[in-house]
């Protein structure tokens, strides 16, 4: 932040240049900070002296904003702040600017920033609320719907020709690299568990059969496969909501959900609990 070019006495003013000399001294002391941080990584206290110098700047900044709303000083302390920390400051901010200051070039770069900020968060809670409801359509406990589809020898295979076995639903994709990323894990839990009742039936979203079956080949993958090769219409994924993959859906000898979007450690913890270590 450059300077104010000329010191006057009013209010604001004033306020502006306490404010620029508190960034300058706040920079000199963050920098020394973190080059002693940068030197000895494992300095606790200088750690800790860094983070609460930047926590006293940034509430100074926020506190500026506050007492100074809808001034165009205000934008000083804005520049220095997180948009997605403080959205609600940032939205009464450009909403008071808006009073004051509507035709200024410096508001006019900053509302657009923040319109596209609320825009962006709108998105995000319209698709936390949408995952949402999808995860509600199969919950814990209830009986998990029955589909059938075909294997890549055309064989139709149905969910509850398995009844009586712990079954996995995986959906996966060839095309989804952290699906082949997981499918070592899955396939240690199903060579560990499956002589003892465990199943697991791949859902595939592919579009092109040769890639599907390619990457069973390749990632050497002997469960059941099942595909109407719909892509993200999958009948299946429809069925259960599925919004992103990999996601996994654990159901019990009886054809009842037992947990949902297991990978890792956690689905061969609740493996080892369903038939011991």
């Amino acid at each position: 932040m450059g300077e104010p070019s000329k010191i006057e006495g009013s209010t604001q003013t004033k306020a502006l240049y306490d404010y620029y000399n508190a960034s300058r001294s706040f920079e000199q002391q963050r920098d020394s900070l973190r080059a002693l941080v940068n030197a000895n990584p494992q300095d606790q206290a200088a750690l800790q002296r860094f983070n609460d110098l930047n926590k006293g700047f940034y509430d100074r900044s926020k506190n500026f904003v506050q007492e100074n709303m809808g001034s165009p000083i205000a934008l000083a302390a804005l520049s220095r702040m997180d948009m997605g920390q403080d959205a609600e400051l940032f939205k009464s901010s450009r909403d008071a600017l808006r009073k004051t200051m509507p035709r200024s070039e410096f508001f006019a770069g900053f509302r657009d920033q923040v319109d596209r900020m609320e825009k962006q968060l709108e998105a995000q809670k319209a698709q936390e609320a949408e995952m949402e409801r999808l995860s509600n359509l199969i919950p814990v406990g209830s009986e998990a719907p029955d589909f059938s589809q075909q294997d890549p020898n055309g064989r139709t295979i149905a969910l509850s020709s398995l009844r009586g076995k712990v079954v996995l639903i995986d959906f996966w994709a060839s095309w989804c690299k952290p699906c082949r990323m997981e499918n070592p894990n899955v396939k240690r839990v199903y060579e560990k568990y499956h002589a003892k009742g465990f199943e697991i039936i791949g859902v595939s979203l592919d579009r092109d059969k040769n890639s599907w079956m390619g990457a069973i080949q390749q990632d050497g993958l002997p469960w059941l496969h099942v595909s109407d090769l719909q892509f993200w219409n999958n009948a299946a994924a429809q069925q259960y909501g599925i919004s992103s993959i990999p996601f996994t859906v654990l159901v019990d000898k009886d054809g009842k959900v037992i947990d949902k979007n297991l990978r890792g450690p956690a689905l061969e913890a609740k493996l080892a609990e369903l038939f011991g270590a």
